[in-house]
């Protein structure tokens, strides 16, 4: 390479390392102009385009690459990723296995290949792939975080939390290897292998037990003794809310075959509202106060329902969604919300001092945002918006390109009752949330601990 083109090409990859996506595709396209045949340029402008989600372009720039360069494993890798983010999984299998082909030591492109392997359906062979990448490369953190998600996929969940461990012996800092764990404990405690803090603080936590009496009033100090003794057992395992930003806490049953990951990707793929959401209906729960949001989870924890309902109790964060705190109970049919939504208001008015505002309504709040019509109530007590035909064919191919992620909860269920690790760190972030929008109620719950 001559000297003048490697001088800008290291200008060029500088470019890119700094995050100037759109300055680094405009000086590969100058530079190709005065130097068509550099695969090395086509890489970057390809890992640029990626970068800025243009797939089909990335991965013509890649082949360019690959044109010029048949053995230039760097860009068979990147392509493969390309057409992973396109959902041509086959052929991004293909690119990766010609990556390895020619270079058969890239840690990464075996935990590229992996993560591939399970979204087709081969688990096994995801866990073989990123084994292999950490015989290559042991401190190798993603792939210890692949391994662990794949070994879920098989059920074998002690080794899988193992992995995890691993991977966040190795990276600390890493907020999704810390979230995968935590979330992890909240549906299974491992029977075997090493026992961290985050073990050891959710068996304490088992023991965790709200002062309530059947009938009694929910108050002020039954929240506050749930509390303190959550904080109890973070502080005595060293646990803090760093790198942990969930905020809605569960109980009941899993899903319960809603797969909202998939719903919503159709609305924010094609701005459409899936066939499915219309006959999804949520009773909403509204308290006032970060108070009466635990007073409420507290109900929720001890709710028996006839199909376990998915439940949750969080603070709102979204952007352009009105409301702070609410309770979702969420149904398949609007006789059943109906149903529930007047228990709830039994319950909540027996059990619960200050009046909480119940309601029932369709669907996510994003759909109603793109419709204003979606919970809209006609004078014969029916939503009155229905599914649009013409938008069936938009729902189906959206449907096949969505890429289910591998990190599955397969087996899982959110826990019925009682406490875990990730509902007290959620508790703290409740209190944060209600301290930054000026509800003092807080102190209500904190001052005795």
């Amino acid at each position: 390479m001559e000297p003048s083109l490697q001088n800008k090409i290291e200008t060029l990859i500088n470019l890119y390392n700094s995050g100037r996506m759109a300055e680094t595709e405009q000086s590969c396209m100058k530079l190709l102009k005065i130097h068509p045949q550099s695969v090395i340029i086509y890489n970057v402008l390809g890992a640029v385009l990626l970068g800025q989600n243009k797939l089909p372009e990335a991965v013509k720039a890649f082949n360019k690459a690959i044109q010029l360069k048949p053995d230039f494993a760097e860009a068979y890798n990147n392509r493969g990723n390309a057409l992973k983010n396109l959902g041509q999984l086959e052929a991004a299998l293909v690119s990766y296995n010609k990556a390895i082909e020619y270079k058969p030591n890239d840690a990464q492109v075996f935990s590229n290949r992996g993560n591939v392997l399970g979204q087709l359906g081969q688990p096994e062979a995801a866990v073989q792939s990123h084994k292999k990448a950490i015989s290559i490369q042991p401190g190798y953190a993603e792939a210890y975080f692949n391994l662990g998600n794949a070994l879920k996929v098989l059920g074998r969940f002690d080794e899988a939390f193992t992995a995890l461990q691993t991977a966040s012996q190795l990276k600390p800092g890493n907020a999704q290897i810390k979230e995968n764990l935590i979330n992890d404990l909240n549906c299974y405690l491992p029977e075997t292998g090493t026992r961290g803090a985050y073990v050891k603080a959710q068996v304490d936590l088992t023991s965790v037990t709200p002062n309530m009496s059947e009938g009694c009033c929910i108050e002020n100090v039954m929240v506050q003794q749930l509390y303190s003794q959550c904080q109890g057992v973070l502080n005595s395992h060293g646990i803090n809310n760093k790198n942990y930003s969930a905020t809605q806490i569960w109980r009941g049953a899993a899903n319960q075959g809603h797969d909202c990951d998939q719903h919503l990707f159709v609305f924010e793929t094609c701005n459409i509202i899936p066939e499915y959401c219309f006959s999804c209906y949520k009773v909403q729960a509204e308290p006032e106060t970060v108070v009466g949001l635990f007073k409420l989870l507290l109900v929720f924890d001890s709710l028996d329902l006839p199909d376990d309902n998915s439940r949750k109790c969080m603070v709102e964060i979204r952007p352009g969604i009105s409301g702070t705190y609410k309770g979702l109970i969420y149904c398949r049919k609007l006789a059943e919300a109906k149903e529930i939504s007047s228990v709830l208001e039994t319950i909540a008015g027996k059990k619960i001092p200050e009046k909480i505002p119940i309601l029932v309504k369709r669907g996510c709040s994003e759909f109603q945002l793109a419709f204003s019509e979606y919970n809209q109530m006609g004078s014969n007590g029916q939503l009155t918006m229905t599914y649009n035909e013409a938008w069936r064919k938009q729902e189906k191919n959206a449907h096949k390109k969505y890429i289910s992620p591998m990190n599955l909860k397969v087996g899982h269920t959110y826990n019925h009752s009682g406490f875990t690790l990730r509902d007290a760190l959620i508790m703290n972030n409740w209190l944060d949330y209600a301290v930054a929008n000026g509800d003092i109620s807080y102190r209500k719950i904190i001052q005795s601990c």
